[in-house]
C-alpha cells in the first residue's frame, strides 16, 4: 500500500466539479514510486505497465477486465499468459461482495474497510475525486 500520493495539481483547486485527467505520484516504503495517469477526455489505452529492474509487465485492455497479460524479462524472451474473461468487468468484485452479504460478513478479508478508507484518502491527496459539502 502506497506511503503518500500526490499530484501536480495543489489541493486548493478542488472542486465539486468533475475532473477531466488525473495525474498521481505514489510513495511506497523503500522509495519505489508509481505513476498514474487518467482522463476521461482523451482516448487513452486503458492498461496498466509495471517496470521494474528486472522487467515489465503489462495488461491488455480495458483494464478493469483484461483478457491477458504481456511478460517482458530484463533477460528473457516476452511472453503472454492469457485467461478467461469473465462476465464485463468487476465479476471478482461483485462475487467477493455477494460472498460477503450471504456469508453475513459487514467486510471482506480480502479489501477490508480500512484498506478502502486509505485508498480514498490518498487518492484525495490526488485530488481524484470531490470532497466536503456541494
Amino acid at each position: 500500500m502506497p506511503t503518500q500520493a500526490s499530484s501536480p495539481r495543489p489541493r486548493k483547486e478542488r472542486t465539486r466539479q468533475l475532473r477531466r485527467a488525473l495525474e498521481l505520484t505514489l510513495t511506497y516504503d523503500g522509495g519505489a514510486h508509481a505513476q498514474l495517469t487518467t482522463s476521461i477526455g482523451a482516448d487513452c489505452p486503458s492498461v496498466v505497465t509495471i517496470s521494474g529492474t528486472d522487467g515489465w509487465l503489462r495488461t491488455s485492455a480495458p483494464l478493469f477486465n483484461p483478457g491477458e497479460l504481456i511478460i517482458q524479462p530484463r533477460q528473457g524472451t516476452l511472453r503472454t499468459e492469457q485467461f478467461d474473461v469473465l462476465g464485463h468487468g468487476f465479476s471478482y468484485e461483485l462475487r467477493e461482495v455477494m460472498r460477503c452479504l450471504q456469508a453475513g460478513f459487514t467486510e471482506s478479508a480480502v479489501m477490508p474497510l480500512g484498506d478502502t478508507v486509505r485508498v480514498m484518502d490518498l487518492l484525495g491527496d490526488g485530488q481524484a475525486y470531490p470532497t466536503g459539502p456541494a
